[in-house]
C-alpha cells in the first residue's frame, strides 16, 4: 500500500493481482479507481512496493518470475529469469513472491525472496544485476 495524502481524503495504491493491476482506494469512501493495467506479457504479479526517492512502483511476479518497474504508466523488466549481460549475472530468478527495498538514505538495492532456491538475492536497481545473498 502506498498511501497519498490528497487534501482531505487519503488513497491508497493497491496491486490487483486478479485484475492484473494497480488500483487507488480511496480510504475513506472505499471507492477504487484503476490507475493503470500490467502488461499481458509479464508474469503473474505477487508483490508491489512504492519507491519514495524515484517515485516509483516495483512490483515482483512469477511465472514468469520477474522484478518490474512501473512509472509513468510504463512497465519495465528489470530483471527476470534469463541470464547474460543484459539481464544481471547468472543468478537467474526462479520464484519471486515478495521483495523489500534497501535501507534509506539511498540504497540502490531491492533485496528479493527467491522461494524456489530459498534464497535472498540483492538486485541492483539501476543495472538488474543479482547476487545470491543467502542459501
Amino acid at each position: 500500500i502506498d498511501p497519498r495524502q490528497a487534501g482531505p481524503t487519503t488513497f491508497a495504491a493497491v496491486l490487483d493481482a486478479g485484475l492484473r493491476a494497480i488500483v487507488s482506494v480511496n480510504l475513506t469512501g472505499g471507492n477504487r479507481s484503476l490507475l493503470m493495467l500490467l502488461p499481458a506479457n509479464v508474469g503473474r504479479p505477487t508483490d508491489m512496493l512504492f519507491d519514495v526517492e524515484q517515485s516509483r512502483f516495483l512490483i515482483t511476479a512469477v511465472d514468469p518470475p520477474a522484478l518490474l518497474i512501473v512509472e509513468s504508466g510504463t512497465t519495465t523488466v528489470l530483471s527476470d529469469a534469463r541470464e547474460g549481460p543484459l539481464f544481471g549475472r547468472p543468478e537467474a530468478l526462479e520464484f519471486v513472491p515478495s521483495a523489500t527495498l534497501g535501507a534509506l538514505p539511498r540504497t540502490p538495492i531491492a533485496y528479493v525472496l527467491d522461494s524456489a532456491r530459498a534464497s535472498i538475492l540483492a538486485v541492483d536497481l539501476g543495472t538488474g544485476e543479482r547476487v545470491i545473498l543467502t542459501k
